[in-house]
């Protein structure tokens, strides 16, 4: 009389478990691999994001040095400066040139 392992004891069962962690693991790099593997910081200075955030924030300290503003709008302006470039940069991936909401449009010449 032979005894019978169950199915999960087998070999199979134990390449697909180990194919199932493997792709796993492959699927959790992907989604962290800017985590893993930062950008290079030459590729950074390509974002229209960045660059907006280093203008309005060059900006903002110029401002800030000719006492145009005080140190409580610098923290204020410094705080909505972001959701300002996200703005801008997003509308113009998307095709559009509208300012965000409370900023009227340039004018045209």
């Amino acid at each position: 009389m032979t005894v019978q392992g169950h199915f999960l004891d087998r070999p199979a069962a134990r390449i697909v478990a180990g194919a199932v962690f493997v792709a796993a693991i492959g699927i959790l790099g992907f989604l962290h691999r800017h985590e893993l593997f930062p950008p290079s910081p030459g590729t950074l200075a390509d974002d229209p994001y960045d660059r907006c955030v280093a203008a309005r924030q060059a900006d903002l300290d110029k401002m800030r040095a000719e006492n145009v503003i005080g140190e409580e709008q610098a923290a204020l302006f410094k705080n909505r400066l972001e959701a300002l470039c996200r703005a801008q940069t997003e509308d113009r991936q998307r095709g559009g040139e509208r300012p965000p909401p409370g900023l009227q449009p340039a004018p045209t010449r």
